[in-house]
C-alpha cells in the first residue's frame, strides 16, 4: 500500500528523545541527517537532506542498497523515499539553517509521480507551507 494521505504519514513519524522527528515504516528507522553545500567564497548556502536507514537490530543500512534491493518492493522504496522528505522537512524547519536553502533527494519514480500529480497541489507542497519553508522550487 502507498502511503499518500497525511494521516498515513503522521502515524509512522514520531519524534526520538533528542526532539528530532523520526520515522517508523515496517523492520526500519528513517532518520534524517543534513550535510552542509557551500558557494564558491565557502559559506553554507543549504543543506541537503540524506535519510540514515535502521534496522530492527540497530544496524545501519545504507539507502543506496536499499533502494536497488530487487526484494523490495517499489511500494516499499516509494514510502521511504516519502517518508524520508516527510522527516527532513520537519526536521529542517526546527533547525539553525531554515532560513537556508535544502536540497532534497528524490528517487527518480518519485519525481515522475509528484510531477503527474502536480506539483503545486501535492503533500510535500502543502508540507512546505505548513512549515513555511516555501519560497520556490527548482527543478
Amino acid at each position: 500500500m502507498l502511503l499518500t494521505e497525511k494521516h498515513q504519514f503522521n502515524q509512522c513519524i514520531r519524534s526520538d528523545d533528542t526532539g528530532c522527528c523520526i520515522a517508523q515504516y515496517k523492520d526500519l528507522t528513517l532518520k534524517s541527517v543534513f550535510q552542509p553545500i557551500f558557494n564558491a567564497e565557502h559559506s553554507i548556502i543549504g543543506m541537503e537532506a540524506l535519510v540514515r536507514l535502521v534496522d530492527l537490530n540497530g544496524d545501519p543500512i545504507p539507502p543506496n542498497l536499499y533502494f536497488q534491493n530487487d526484494q523490495i518492493t517499489l511500494a516499499d522504496q516509494l514510502n521511504v523515499d516519502r517518508l524520508s522528505r516527510a522527516i527532513h522537512l520537519r526536521n529542517f524547519s526546527m533547525s539553525q539553517y531554515r532560513e537556508r536553502l535544502i536540497f532534497l533527494n528524490f528517487l527518480p519514480i518519485s519525481s515522475e509521480r509528484l510531477a503527474a500529480e502536480g506539483i503545486r497541489s501535492s503533500l510535500l507542497m502543502s508540507r512546505l507551507k505548513a512549515l513555511q519553508l516555501i519560497a520556490d522550487v527548482w527543478w
